[in-house]
């Protein structure tokens, strides 16, 4: 019994500094874990991806620009997933077209607010005439 006995004890003491290096394993990359996943951290995703929202946020950024493209009161709102939905909307028109397209919409806000109209077709038709006069001279 002696024997068996000794035995079981060598099992128990390889059983335990296996479940020490384990566990010390675990606490390493435990902290490995913790560094990419603190908002805080350079390495963490989590800190990249608050920047880019703060990047977009903004009167002067994208979340402005959208406000004037769609029309709306408040700027666009800036999440998570939000850096997924501009890399993923494709446009048919070409680069050009879409800065045209944007300037137009720019011009027409400047009009409205320094004329301080709701009219439509006076905003455009000033839109319009600027941009003649742009052409001819």
């Amino acid at each position: 019994m002696l024997g068996a006995q000794a035995e079981l004890e060598e099992k128990i003491i390889a059983a335990q500094s296996e479940l020490t290096a384990s566990e010390n394993a675990r606490k390493q990359q435990e902290e490995v874990c913790n560094t990419y996943s603190d908002r805080s951290s350079v390495l963490a995703p989590a800190y990249h991806l608050a920047q880019m929202n703060n990047a977009l946020s903004g009167d002067t950024h994208w979340a402005g620009r959208e406000r004037v493209i769609k029309e709306d009161r408040r700027n666009a709102s800036v999440n998570d997933s939000t850096y997924k939905t501009i890399i993923s909307s494709a446009s048919a028109l070409s680069e050009a077209d879409v800065e045209y397209e944007y300037s137009k919409k720019i011009r027409y806000t400047i009009c409205c607010e320094k004329r301080k109209c709701n009219d439509f077709a006076k905003a455009f038709r000033f839109i319009f005439l600027s941009l003649e006069m742009m052409i001819l001279s």
